[in-house]
């Protein structure tokens, strides 16, 4: 670090954010006590090192009881020498070696040369611990949002994966009714047939039964001539009894066969009644499978729209698969861009870092040059004037080269946001198309759900019949 000697106030003004009372006097005349709880604040807030490190030691060890109080003072006080030593010895003039005096016996111009490589170490801290706090929150809101883009996209995938699924679903309940549609028109023509078999065989019974109720006329007919001729017979006077009796017999067997004819076709006029019922039954049987044809005629109409609808639902679907896949790219630039632009920034952090300790080195130089030219002698003032312009130069051009590496974090800071913006607007722009898509199919599968109960009384009556 800078090998610059700070006033009192100034290493005041820098460490009171240790919130340890320091004041002028702890530089002017500093007391163990005060140096001491000074370097331990210094190194719990700025080094972040815990307090139970700087007051006990990482191991266990058995100490005498005459030693233990003596132990027991000086470990914290090694610990804090060791950890104060270590960072003098990275952060401090290479030719300032730190003593335990430092701590025990402190004096005014080593202590302010001390707490002045800690004061302006405590300035760097602050500054960069600023700068990496903005560049981390910044990192760490860009990687939520590409974690949320990557979280949305799975969310997309499982949607997707759902509406496949579903489309499966209704293709196989689709496929299904298209079979028991098949079903059902077999069946119906097997019952056309069987009408139009028993439609010819009820014209053939309604023949015959015309056909016995003429022969019934016929034989009532017969009947009546036959009893008037009995009558006529029985009030004539013949004189061959005999002759009339077998006559009379003969009637009465024709009579009987006569009788028997009608009973045959009284019979058959019954059995034709049951036929004719049978064929009634038939008919409506007949009658209702045509309105369940028309019902499957009005289904397949439904199926074909949903069918259309579906064939929309895919072409959405294919609409958003091809928006995923260019908002994935789109992510994709964006991350790569990203982790480019990040690149970049550490590149330029690490080039500002070494231009910086270019200038401190040269810083350094020209004021160990100082030293040896005041020493030698008293002539070579121009000189020195001189190498102090030299050293202005230099430290103006730290700041511009600052004052740039500022701007140009701004500046990445900037295309980052823009990136941000086209992003969430793209990722609106999709949830939109997806909020779409899941309403029509949505409507499809309600349209679906519809048409189940429909089926389900179909099945049901196609099992009663």
């Amino acid at each position: 670090m800078s090998t610059i000697v700070l006033d009192a106030r100034t290493i005041v003004e820098v460490l009171s954010c240790f919130k340890v009372g320091i004041n002028v006097e702890d530089i002017i005349h500093p007391s163990p006590d005060r140096v001491q709880n000074i370097y331990r604040a210094f190194c719990m807030e700025i080094m972040n090192v815990p307090e139970r490190s700087l007051n006990e030691l990482p191991f266990e060890c058995q100490f005498s009881p005459d030693m233990a109080d003596m132990n027991q003072k000086s470990g914290p006080l090694l610990l804090l020498f060791t950890t104060l030593r270590c960072f003098f010895m990275d952060f401090g003039d290479p030719n300032m070696n730190f003593t335990m005096c430092d701590l025990i016996n402190p004096q005014p111009k080593r202590t302010r040369k001390l707490f002045s490589i800690i004061a302006d170490y405590t300035t760097f801290y602050q500054k960069a611990s600023q700068v990496f706090e903005s560049t981390s929150s910044e990192y760490d809101n860009a990687r939520k949002v590409i974690e949320e883009g990557m979280e949305q996209v799975r969310l997309a995938e499982e949607r997707k994966n759902a509406l496949r699924s579903d489309r499966d679903s209704r293709k196989r309940r689709e496929n299904g009714l298209l079979a028991e549609s098949g079903k059902k028109n077999a069946i119906l023509t097997e019952l056309m047939k069987e009408a139009q078999a028993s439609e010819s065989r009820r014209d053939e019974i309604v023949k015959l039964i015309e056909d016995g109720k003429q022969e019934i006329v016929k034989g009532f007919a017969e009947i009546e001539a036959l009893k008037s001729e009995i009558q006529h017979h029985s009030k004539a006077i013949v004189k061959s009894p005999e002759r009339v009796r077998n006559d009379v017999d003969e009637q009465r067997e024709q009579i009987k066969r006569l009788q028997e004819q009608c009973d045959t076709e009284r019979q058959r006029i019954v059995n034709n009644n049951a036929s004719m019922s049978v064929i009634e039954q038939a008919s409506k049987l007949i009658d209702e499978r045509f309105k369940e044809l028309e019902r499957l005629r009005s289904f397949q109409a439904d199926v074909e729209v949903l069918d259309h609808e579906c064939a929309n639902a895919l072409e959405q679907v294919a609409e958003a698969n091809k928006y995923k896949t260019r908002k994935e790219e789109a992510l994709n630039r964006l991350v790569k861009s990203g982790q480019e632009e990040e690149i970049s920034h550490r590149r330029a952090l690490e080039a500002y870092s070494s231009r910086l300790q270019d200038l401190k080195l040269k810083k350094m130089e020209l004021t160990n040059t100082i030293k040896e030219l005041r020493e030698s002698a008293s002539v070579i003032r121009d000189e020195s004037a001189q190498l102090q312009k030299e050293m202005v130069r230099l430290r103006n051009e730290r700041t511009e080269e600052t004052k740039r590496a500022r701007e140009y974090c701004l500046e990445l800071r900037r295309r980052f946001v823009e990136l941000l913006r086209k992003y969430r607007e793209a990722q609106m722009l999709f949830h939109a198309q997806a909020a779409s898509f899941v309403e029509a199919v949505q409507n499809v599968s309600t349209g679906l759900d519809d048409l189940e109960p429909v089926v389900r009384d179909l099945n049901s009556l196609s099992l009663s019949d």
